[in-house]
């Protein structure tokens, strides 16, 4: 950003905002940047940027999965159920036949140190945790019966996951316009998906729900702060945003979800709400499709 694209920029903030003193100040950063780089702009300085993908133009790039070993007992543990169960592979494969990209895109599963997973744009990865999916079963055991099964169960959790962080490369590579908050936009790509991959997706998608359900509750039982700043929505909201496309999608299959878990006021929006969001990400995905017809991700 230049003086005069500076000078521009601060005329719109309101008086109360404009004293003296920011003015000066952000003159003063703009200045002391350009003697220390011989830049007067960022853009001058070269400051690197993801390729952005030009249509028409063919694209070589793909999903590649790497696996990095685990080195605690539970992440060897993971590393080994991931492994055997094959649900990256699987959506690996389906978005390469979905998708090209302007370069390729790695999908790294490691132990982190902490339950996260996070896409990262300059370094063209996605990374998956496996302390993720290992905190996603321990608060299903909380439901499930026998609680054993609650390892397995934690695998739609893991794809619904993996869904979410290609949603936020998808916007990132393909400049895709995202009205509202990213992370809610990328919760619904990841859902949609998964409801268009038949009845093994949907359950995806209704243990992804449920990750969020038990997560809220364990918050509130441990009495923590809620994050009002934070980019994603509270767990229980997310909860709900997930049922409401599971039942918008087939209102007479999931009819037992109404009152029970998606109050009725709510669930009369969701039909119309799936064919909306539905139709939004096909608009926006199209251009960027191999074949329109290409299968979707699924889970098993």
């Amino acid at each position: 950003m230049n003086r005069l694209i500076l000078a521009s920029a601060l005329s719109l903030i309101a008086p109360a905002v404009m004293a003296e003193g920011f003015s000066a100040a952000a003159q003063t950063m703009l200045a002391e940047f350009a003697k220390s780089t011989g830049q007067s702009s960022l853009l001058d300085a070269g400051v690197p940027q993801a390729p952005v993908p030009v249509l028409g133009k063919k694209l070589e790039g793909k999903f590649v999965l790497v696996y990095q070993p685990g080195k605690t007992p539970q992440g060897i543990k993971w590393e080994r159920i991931l492994k055997e169960a094959k649900i990256y592979e699987q959506a690996v494969t389906e978005l390469n036949a979905k998708f090209s990209l302007p370069y390729d895109l790695t999908i790294e599963a490691r132990e982190c140190g902490e339950a996260n997973a996070w896409y990262h744009s300059e370094e063209r990865k996605i990374t998956l945790c496996y302390e993720e999916t290992a905190n996603t079963a321990r608060l299903l055991k909380k439901q499930t019966k026998p609680k054993k099964n609650a390892d397995a169960l934690a695998l739609g959790d893991a794809i619904h996951t993996l869904l979410h962080e290609t949603g936020h490369a998808l916007i990132d590579i393909f400049n895709l316009p995202a009205v509202g908050r990213e992370e809610d936009a990328v919760d619904q790509f990841a859902t949609l998906t998964l409801l268009k991959s038949g009845e093994s997706g949907e359950m995806a998608a209704q243990i992804a729900a449920m990750s969020f359900f038990l997560s809220g509750k364990e918050s509130r039982k441990k009495h923590e702060k809620l994050d009002y700043w934070d980019e994603h929505s509270f767990d229980k909201q997310r909860y709900y945003d997930i049922l409401c496309l599971v039942y918008g999608k087939d209102p007479d299959k999931y009819a037992d979800l109404v009152p029970k878990k998606l109050p009725q006021a709510r669930a009369d929006q969701c039909p119309a709400q799936y064919e909306k969001l539905d139709a939004a990400w096909d608009t926006l995905l199209a251009p960027h499709r191999k074949n329109p017809l290409a299968s979707t991700p699924s889970a098993k």
